[in-house]
């Protein structure tokens, strides 16, 4: 890779484990200046070599370890204290092109509006309480990240008023025309849409007193860069809610399994480490496969 990627190879192992199946035979390594970890694997017929990148939380990249199974460690300098991580399951390796669809200059953003905003989707069938569990006031800025077809949008401007603010942010740039279009048809005036990019929500600093993250967080290739950027954006004292989907082997669906990679443990474990405070899971009725979850960055 060149300096785009990063500066300072820090070289790691061959995985040989047996809990990772997707990293098997990969050379994993990283980088120490720009904190990301790649595996490498080489395709014995082809002959190609395949370079993916792994879920890191960002920090420099000291050195790696191996246990006597195998398995594979991460050493690094952490603010929490905890400076040797171990890599525990597929579930930490996000799905190879997990936002290609949501990239695609071709995309068709009306067709994705009919899949999201439907009675089908459980954050659709039960928007009314998601809205009533975030308690938005009057004045409030919100930042949506992952906004999509904007299916809270008028909601979320509706709740905050018009001394409020709502900040429409995705990753998309066909989302992102579409969200542009709708705040202009529906005459959203205290809405803004913010372009992000893999590693940052884009939010100034200290410019929210909400973030909301709604089928979205499994789709953050760097979810550790993407967290410390929303800790950066919030308020102190801000609230952080994230709904995403429950992975649980032998009872979630085969489609949740294989494109959901983290379940709701590690999803709280990856926040809080980011150095956000868990304050609650709450309860929404419509909710079968989902699950939402508050968060507070410290004061």
């Amino acid at each position: 890779y060149d300096h785009r990627e990063g500066k300072s190879i820090t070289g790691g192992h061959v995985y040989r484990g047996t809990q990772i199946p997707a990293l098997e035979g990969c050379y994993v390594f990283g980088d120490y200046v720009s904190g990301r970890i790649w595996g490498l694997k080489l395709d014995a017929e082809t002959g190609n070599a395949e370079n993916r990148e792994i879920s890191w939380n960002g920090l420099p990249v000291y050195g790696f370890g191996v246990d006597e199974a195998g398995e594979m460690y991460v050493t690094t300098a952490s603010p929490a204290g905890q400076g040797v991580f171990r890599i525990v399951s597929d579930t930490s390796v996000v799905p190879a092109g997990i936002n290609d669809n949501f990239l695609d200059p071709d995309l068709d953003a009306e067709a994705w509006m009919k899949r999201f905003e439907v009675e089908s989707r459980e954050v659709f069938a039960g928007r009314v309480e998601v809205i009533e569990a975030l308690g938005l006031e009057p004045g409030d800025r919100i930042a949506d990240v992952g906004s999509g077809t904007g299916l809270y949008l008028s909601a979320f401007s509706q709740a905050v008023g018009e001394k409020g603010l709502v900040y429409a942010v995705d990753i998309s740039p066909k989302f992102i025309e579409f969200l542009r279009r709708r705040i202009v048809d529906e005459n959203l005036e205290n809405v803004r849409v913010v372009p992000s990019t893999e590693r940052s929500a884009s939010l100034s600093p200290e410019s929210v007193d909400h973030v909301f993250i709604c089928d979205t967080y499994h789709h953050f290739e760097l979810y550790g860069e993407m967290l410390d950027s929303i800790r950066e954006g919030l308020a102190p004292g801000g609230q952080l809610v994230v709904i995403d989907f429950e992975r649980i082997p032998g009872t979630s669906r085969d489609w949740l399994l294989t494109h959901v990679r983290a379940g709701k443990d590690q999803v709280r474990a990856e926040i809080e480490q980011a150095g956000f405070e868990f304050v609650e899971e709450v309860e929404v009725p419509a909710f079968e496969e989902n699950y939402l979850l508050r968060f507070r960055k410290p004061e």
